[in-house]
């Protein structure tokens, strides 16, 4: 039987390098079909519990696009997300207080080329 403090003892032992690996996978292979902002949303929940606040401007980002708004109101959506994610994950300050680990800094860098990835499909499929 599993009880909490199982599954959150069973997490702690998979290396981090295999939950990026199996969501590259996720979204390469089994995804592909899927509309791009399922995959979107499952990778922004990984980030969720280290940095909240991507996780909720990516949710924002999603809605934004699929309202009635402008292109260029969209594109500025998606460009401001781009700045955030890019100050997020590439200050320095933010590297020290939320990546300290070696494998949680190489988790949260898998995830924002994903997220960027995703974000650049996004667009493509959703702006043109």
């Amino acid at each position: 039987m599993y009880t909490v403090a199982n599954i959150d003892f069973e997490e702690r032992r998979m290396p981090r390098k295999y939950k990026s690996m199996f969501m590259g996978e996720l979204i390469h292979s089994i995804l592909p079909d899927c509309q791009k902002q399922y995959a979107f949303l499952i990778v922004l929940s990984m980030v969720q519990d280290k940095l909240p606040w991507i996780y909720n401007i990516g949710k924002e980002l999603l809605e934004m696009l699929s309202s009635e708004n402008s292109i260029d109101v969209k594109r500025e959506s998606i460009n401001n997300f781009r700045r955030i994610m890019e100050i997020s994950f590439e200050h320095p300050m933010m590297r020290e207080v939320y990546m300290r680990k070696k494998d949680d800094y190489m988790l949260m860098r898998d995830m924002e080329h994903m997220l960027m990835e995703l974000v650049r499909a996004l667009e493509m499929e959703i702006i043109g």
